[in-house]
């Protein structure tokens, strides 16, 4: 059996018809791509020049030439032992690849079965051998749980999808949350979208509860802390005198209520020369 798709080695080729005229050359390659489609080439004269589109006598004697040098006839018909041997290695290649691929399509029907009883047996709840034997006496029936919440209300749980930045992006934007969108889908996205030990159910939830850790980091770093322990010491020294002063401040208001004189407190050298 022939095929349309052969393999060609130039070197080989050259090294066979270095000695070729343009002519020659041209109906050599003429003949092999119908060698390699039908198998052989006929013996008869006319149809090769046909097959060649030969018509004059300079391209009738290329063919003659090419025939009688390179095809061996065979009763009514030519043959080339390479191009035959490079055809039979072509078959066997095709039909090994045939053979790999009804084993490849019996293993995946075999699967597929396989997983299609164990699917069922999982459904079941009942595995081979389980079946009661005999007329054993039938279990009290037990009481059926309550449904859930989602049951009860004719739904299903839906299962969680990861969001898309787009979707976290707009969602933000409906709720005024102003988030780093990209960060929050790389932060989940390397958890497996998990928290703590659980997966998690509900992104938008995330979402509320990220827009306010960082409302209250901002916070905190509105109000800037002490970087060193003199900068303690001395925020600690003015918060210190600040209640002192409010503390005299709120005493000279009550002599003043109770009618004695009002007395400034008077710190400092000024003190020493009262």
């Amino acid at each position: 059996m022939a095929d349309s798709y052969y393999r060609f080695f130039p070197g080989d080729y050259q090294r066979d018809t270095g000695d070729l005229t343009l002519v020659e050359h041209g109906a050599y390659r003429v003949l092999l791509d119908h060698y390699y489609m039908q198998g052989s080439l006929p013996a008869n004269p006319d149809r090769l020049y046909r097959i060649c589109r030969a018509f004059s006598d300079e391209e009738r004697t290329a063919v003659a030439t090419v025939v009688k040098r390179y095809f061996q006839p065979d009763g009514n018909r030519l043959h080339n032992r390479k191009a035959d041997q490079e055809i039979s290695d072509r078959q066997v290649f095709i039909e090994s690849q045939r053979e790999k691929g009804r084993k490849s399509a019996k293993i995946r029907v075999e699967r597929a079965k396989e997983e299609k009883t164990t699917a069922n047996r999982g459904s079941t709840g009942v595995q081979p051998g389980d079946q009661p034997e005999g007329n054993l006496p039938s279990p009290s029936p037990s009481p059926s749980p309550l449904p859930t919440k989602e049951k009860r209300e004719g739904g299903t749980t839906p299962r969680f999808a990861p969001p898309s930045p787009t979707e976290v992006e707009n969602y933000c934007q409906e709720s005024e949350y102003y988030i780093d969108v990209q960060q929050f889908i790389d932060f989940y996205a390397s958890k497996g979208w998990m928290i703590g030990k659980n997966k998690m159910k509900d992104w938008k939830a995330a979402v509320r509860n990220w827009h306010k850790r960082d409302k209250e980091r901002q916070s905190s770093r509105a109000s800037p802390q002490p970087a060193t322990y003199r900068q303690a010491q001395d925020l600690e020294r003015r918060k210190l005198v600040k209640l002192l002063q409010e503390a005299d401040d709120g005493d000279i208001e009550n002599d003043t209520a109770r009618g004695a004189p009002a007395v400034a407190r008077i710190s400092g050298p000024a003190a020493g020369r009262r």
